[in-house]
């Protein structure tokens, strides 16, 4: 029996996961990421985005599915800086993100970071953003006018090519200051869209 190419991948992918965990043990993050327009995405969400960044014309909106679970996300600029919003399939708020430049943080906090991805070797940066999120959506809009996290929850996203069990592979880590709160390896599917 002849199986063609494209079914091929897809069926080696569901073979090697389920639900995004490998039969090893190993979470992985597949993602499929599609432009939509603004009459599919949740009218709250519209909303909320509305109320927090007002006068803000130039969004684009995607639909996103990563390994199984969908959601929508608002990319934009605003006051010179690029901004990642995004919200469940059914509207509601989840997260705020945008890109730092690694070199540009703290060294200390790029100590603290780097100590919680201790189990990598040769580890080199590709990505860093800021996650920002609130129950309450004023303690977000004042944090994002006054660039200041204090009253609210920030993390890190940082994805990473590093070293492990003598393989180099690109990696997904969510950390706060404290711990690492997720990781799973990135695999880039070929038909794979990034926007930048």
């Amino acid at each position: 029996m002849w199986i063609k190419p494209r079914y091929l991948l897809t069926l080696t992918l569901l073979l090697l996961s389920y639900n995004g965990q490998s039969l090893f043990g190993q979470e992985f993050k597949i993602e499929k990421e599609e432009r939509v327009g603004l009459t599919e995405v949740p009218t709250q969400s519209v909303e909320w985005l509305n109320a927090v960044f007002p006068n803000n014309a130039k969004v684009k909106w995607y639909r996103e599915t990563t390994s199984g679970k969908t959601s929508y996300e608002a990319k934009f600029k605003y006051f010179n800086k690029n901004y990642s919003v995004e919200f469940s399939e059914s509207g509601d708020f989840e997260d705020i993100e945008f890109l730092v430049n690694w070199k540009a943080l703290n060294s200390n906090v790029k100590g603290q970071l780097l100590t919680l991805l201790s189990d990598f070797d040769k580890i080199k940066i590709k990505k860093v953003q800021k996650q920002w999120t609130s129950p309450a959506q004023e303690l977000l809009t004042e944090a994002i006018q006054k660039a200041d996290a204090g009253k609210i929850t920030e993390r890190f996203e940082l994805v990473f090519q590093a070293k492990k069990d003598n393989k180099y592979h690109i990696w997904e880590a969510l950390l706060s200051l404290e711990k690492l709160i997720s990781i799973r390896e990135v695999k880039l599917l070929s038909t794979a869209n990034l926007d930048f």
